[in-house]
C-alpha cells in the first residue's frame, strides 16, 4: 500500500500533467521500489509512465517541461527524484521494432525528449506485471505482452554491455554472492545513507561490477 503522503504528492502530479496534456493522457502508472516493497522516502526515486494516446508535440514537450520544474519548486524535496516517461499508446506496442518519440524526465535529468526503442522493454515489463494504475485502464491492456524469458533475455543482453554499474541489495547478496564480496556490498549500503563518509574505491567497485556480469552471463 502507498503511503498516504505519497499518495497525495502522486495525485498532485497527476492533476498538473492531466492539465498540461488533457485527453491525450490516457493512464498513469507507478512502479519500481515504491510498489516492491524496498522504498526508502529519504533517498528513493518514483517511478512513474504517463501513457499517452499520441506522441507529444513540442509545444505539449514544452509545457511539460515548465510543469515539472515548477512543480519541483512547491517540493524541493522531490526535485531530481521523480520518474515520468511520457509514452504514447503505439510505443507501448511497437517497441521491439519502432523507435518512438518518448518525454522523460529522471533523477540527474531535466525533461527532454528521446528516442525510446526496445532498450525499454525492461521497465514496460515491470510496469505490465507490477503497475498500480493511478488513472486510466490497466497497463495490460496498452503495453504489448512480455514474457519473464524475454525479460530475462534482455537484462542479459545489457549485462553484456555494463561496465561500471550494478546494484544489490544487502539481503540478495548474502544469498546470491560470494562471502568475499559482502564487506564491500555493507559498505556501499553504509555509504548510500551516507555517501560524503565513505572508503569505497573506484578499483574495487569496478572488479565487483565484473564479477556480477559473468555470474548473469553465465
Amino acid at each position: 500500500m502507498i503511503d498516504p503522503a505519497i499518495q497525495s504528492l502522486l495525485q498532485e502530479l497527476l492533476a498538473d500533467i492531466q492539465r498540461v496534456l488533457g485527453e491525450n493522457l490516457i493512464g498513469f502508472y507507478v512502479y519500481g521500489s515504491l510498489v516492491w516493497g524496498d522504498f526508502d522516502p529519504s533517498i528513493s526515486d518514483i517511478d512513474t509512465l504517463a501513457a499517452l494516446d499520441r506522441d507529444l508535440t513540442d509545444a505539449e514537450g514544452e509545457a511539460v517541461a515548465r510543469m515539472h520544474a515548477a512543480f519541483a519548486e512547491r517540493h524541493p524535496a522531490w526535485d531530481h527524484r521523480l520518474e515520468v516517461q511520457y509514452m504514447a499508446r503505439r510505443g507501448l506496442q511497437m517497441f521491439r521494432t519502432e523507435t518512438h518519440r518518448m518525454g522523460n524526465i529522471s533523477p540527474g535529468e531535466p525533461f527532454h525528449i528521446i528516442d525510446a526503442d526496445r532498450a525499454w522493454l525492461m521497465n514496460w515489463y515491470f510496469v505490465r506485471t507490477y503497475g498500480v494504475t493511478l488513472y486510466g485502464e490497466p497497463p495490460q491492456t496498452l503495453i504489448a505482452p512480455i514474457s519473464e524469458q524475454e525479460f530475462i533475455d534482455t537484462i542479459r543482453e545489457h549485462a553484456e554491455q555494463w561496465k561500471f554499474y550494478i546494484t544489490y541489495a544487502e539481503d540478495q547478496a548474502e544469498t546470491h554472492l560470494p562471502e568475499t564480496w559482502l564487506p564491500l556490498i555493507r559498505r556501499a549500503w553504509a555509504a548510500r545513507h551516507d555517501p560524503a563518509h565513505t572508503d569505497l574505491t573506484y578499483e574495487e567497485t569496478v572488479r565487483f561490477v565484473e564479477d556480477a556480469r559473468r555470474r548473469i552471463l553465465d
